[in-house]
């Protein structure tokens, strides 16, 4: 009966200023338990920054490693 843990990225949400600059990032992540296939939990994570560096990886094609 093995049990499966994955966290995957949801959805990002960006900020701009009154002038229509970045201002800030946000993340949420999908955490996902299975076992043996069968969905134990499906949640969505509360929201949390997502660094600029962060940020570019995900623009660049790359996902953010996600929060422990």
């Amino acid at each position: 009966m093995p049990i499966s843990e994955a966290t995957l990225a949801y959805e990002i949400l960006l900020r701009f200023d009154a002038a229509g600059a970045f201002k800030a990032a946000h993340r949420q992540d999908r955490r996902l338990v299975a076992l043996d296939g069968q969905t134990l939990l499906d949640e969505i994570q509360p929201a949390r920054p997502l660094s600029l560096d962060d940020l570019r990886l995900v623009v660049a094609g790359l996902d953010a490693p996600a929060a422990s």
